[in-house]
């Protein structure tokens, strides 16, 4: 399991969300916590620029995130 840290300002982002997209967050957010790599929908893409540096598509959201080895609880 990896331990999944989210920014005030995305917070507030998702807060201001419908209550189905924030589930479909919450629920993104979660099956990162599992795999960042991989998910079933297959929405995960690495940023050629960056090594450790990934989006995950969300319907019309994009989510940017970084995968940090020594947080992996």
């Amino acid at each position: 399991m990896f331990e999944i840290k989210v920014s005030n300002k995305s917070k507030k982002f998702v807060q201001k969300q419908d209550a189905p997209t924030r589930k479909r967050i919450k629920n993104a957010l979660l099956q990162l916590a599992e795999d960042p790599y991989y998910r079933k929908e297959n929405d995960i893409k690495k940023m050629k620029e960056y090594n450790d540096i990934f989006k995950l598509r969300v319907s019309d959201i994009r989510m940017i995130y970084k995968v940090e080895l020594k947080f992996r609880s």
